[in-house]
């Protein structure tokens, strides 16, 4: 509900809901509640189960782990069979026949796959090859244009893409985004979750956040402890020497985006919105630091209509003004592509 009155209309998972999924978005696309439309890989491909877990779950648990190409094919047939609009591969750590098998698994059905390709087997470069369709988090992007990868562990530890991108190797970056434009990986590079405390305006943000908690509506249901996780965020912030080294990091992650879309690529606007974030005004501080990367107003728009349809193959429906296509209507008070904070001033939403 709180998305939606902020003009977002539409959600991406990451293959986070489990067996609520389905049931969800089709509540949400009939107008059984009132929340935005929601696409879903239902669970995801992981190299180990997520803390808690057994691996004694259902098949549509949150995440699960195949151990042979076999089964993730049957993990993918069952996840399309039960109504995902795309399958999840988490983190890159599967051995890359398992990876495969479910490519081709989800070819085979007509779904796109989306990968975070952190490795330690498959990275960007491998997740293009196979036919990526995004890099959720710009999954593994520091360390391939890393002048010396060597330096840094890949998969789930030492994650701090920031440092990687400090010693970012131009000619590998360059590489790297022809690739990737040649094969359509679109980017989902969350800068204001993953990199907190580097944005121009992040003392504002942080500003904007709490006032959106002294609304007294949305504290009646939203959980003090997703409201004390979003200040969290504000105050864990990068000092001396690493936040020296760390920011010419950030300059970097901010130019190699610049120089993707440059190129050509799609970059897809996310405020990796859920329930310990500050729903609707994260989305919009997304948009605001693709401004400060360099991105015109009219590219930060299509990256939140146009290309994330193409990216989710529903172009068809959704994402551009054409006859026959769901529309989605937004009225602001300002014109965005004067500035895009003008994105904020929503007015109605239908």
């Amino acid at each position: 509900e709180a998305l939606v009155y902020h003009g977002i209309t539409s959600t991406v998972d990451v293959g986070t809901s489990g067996e609520m999924a389905v049931p969800y978005r089709d509540a949400a696309i009939h107008g059984k509640f009132l929340g935005p439309r929601a696409f879903t890989g239902i669970s995801r491909l992981n190299f180990e189960y997520d803390a808690g877990e057994t691996g004694l779950e259902s098949p549509f648990t949150s995440s699960r782990v195949p151990a042979t190409p076999q089964e993730a094919r049957d993990l993918v047939k069952a996840y399309v069979a039960g109504g995902a609009d795309y399958i999840v591969i988490d983190d890159g750590g599967l051995s890359m026949d398992i990876i495969r098998a479910a490519f081709d698994e989800a070819a085979k059905a007509g779904k796109p796959v989306f990968t975070r390709a952190y490795g330690p087997t498959m990275y960007p470069k491998e997740a293009a090859l196979l036919g990526s369709g995004s890099l959720p988090h710009s999954a593994g992007i520091g360390l391939a244009v890393a002048k010396d990868p060597s330096k840094w562990r890949p998969g789930r530890d030492d994650r701090n893409e920031l440092d990687r991108y400090a010693e970012m190797d131009d000619a590998k970056a360059k590489e790297l985004i022809a690739l990737l434009v040649e094969h359509k990986v679109a980017l989902v590079p969350t800068f204001v979750i993953n990199f907190p405390g580097y944005p121009r305006d992040w003392k504002r943000f942080e500003a904007e956040a709490h006032q959106l908690f002294t609304d007294k509506n949305l504290l009646a249901y939203y959980p003090e402890t997703a409201i004390q996780s979003v200040y969290r965020r504000f105050t864990n912030i990068d000092e001396g020497a690493v936040r020296e080294r760390r920011m010419k990091g950030y300059q970097n992650a901010m130019r190699f985006h610049k120089m993707f879309v440059d190129a050509g690529g799609r970059l897809i606007v996310s405020g990796n919105q859920n329930s310990t974030k500050a729903p609707g005004v994260d989305m919009w501080q997304e948009m605001q630091v693709m401004a400060e990367a360099g991105l015109t107003p009219m590219q930060i728009i299509q990256g939140s209509t146009k290309w994330p349809a193409e990216m989710l193959r529903k172009q068809d429906q959704l994402g551009t003004i054409e006859t026959g296509k769901l529309a989605d209507v937004i009225i602001l008070g300002a014109d965005p592509l004067q500035d895009i904070r003008n994105i904020t001033t929503v007015e109605n939403v239908i």
